[in-house]
């Protein structure tokens, strides 16, 4: 399905940005390794504040803390930080360690064609995303 040309209301927060998965990868490793942001401010980055949006536990400064894959599969080795995206034609989830030393990045294209299609994919990227994460 080819949405380039829809209007959508929702997309300005979104950036627009074309990346790769491993260049999101890569991004998250500098910056929550310390080597993108002095230290001061990636401490502020990380202060963050309970979410009631099914994406994250908790939101800092442009960055989630997340324990749950949009609510359903929990890691079972705790919190990674970064974020779950999606608009019409995609959904991501990039998520990180706190130190940086470990990314699982997860894009997929295509939209849900109902609810519980939509319910499956995430408990089966939930599964995924923590195995890969928790290695």
């Amino acid at each position: 399905m080819d949405v380039t040309e829809l209007d959508l209301p929702f997309t300005w927060a979104g950036g627009g940005v074309v990346s790769t998965a491993g260049e999101i990868a890569k991004m998250l490793q500098v910056l929550l390794g310390g080597e993108l942001l002095p230290d001061r401010l990636r401490e502020e980055m990380l202060r963050a504040v309970d979410s009631d949006w099914n994406e994250t536990d908790r939101y800092g400064l442009g960055v989630g803390e997340i324990t749950a894959v949009m609510g359903r599969q929990q890691s079972p080795c705790g919190a990674a930080w970064g974020h779950i995206g999606f608009s019409a034609g995609y959904t991501a989830i990039a998520l990180s360690s706190e130190d940086g030393e470990r990314q699982v990045v997860l894009c997929a294209n295509g939209g849900f064609v109902s609810e519980e299609a939509e319910e499956a994919f995430f408990d089966a990227a939930g599964r995924l995303v923590w195995h890969l994460y928790c290695l």
